[in-house]
């Protein structure tokens, strides 16, 4: 990918399912994985430079309130999930399927070195995936 210059960029739409989480989260199924590997590390870089984050999904609104504390809980700075189901304005997306996959899956470190954001030498390590917040916080 080339260097993107995030003085042009104003907001940034990220995908959850894929993007921020290791996997995606089926219809019916409760079980959610962990942050992928420096993803809240840039997020939060971005928020930090002045850019509006918004979490691009298209989950109905009572999943968008559980994204959002989710969120929350591992400090992952945000503006808003929006539960429109329609693509939102923005000025770059990144998303599982779009710019930061890299035709791998995403990669949180390469996105960094396109945007020139410093890393860690070890990514946040949050212990709770969204199933046990869910069992802590809704009974299951």
């Amino acid at each position: 990918m080339s260097k993107i210059d995030l003085s042009k960029i104003k907001i940034v739409a990220v995908d959850f399912d894929g993007t921020i989480i290791e996997n995606d989260f089926p219809p019916g199924n409760p079980r959610c994985g962990m942050l992928k590997p420096y993803a809240r590390e840039v997020i939060n870089a971005l928020h930090m430079k002045g850019i509006a984050i918004i979490i691009w999904t298209c989950s109905d609104e009572h999943r968008c309130k559980e994204i959002s504390r989710f969120l929350w809980k591992h400090r992952i700075y945000h503006l808003e999930v929006p539960h429109s189901g329609g693509k939102v304005y923005a000025d770059l997306y990144i998303d599982d399927r779009g710019y930061g996959s890299y035709g791998k899956g995403i990669d949180w470190k390469e996105i960094a070195k396109d945007m020139d954001i410093q890393l860690p030498a070890k990514p946040y390590q949050g212990k709770s995936g969204f199933k046990e917040y869910r069992l802590k916080h809704r009974g299951g």
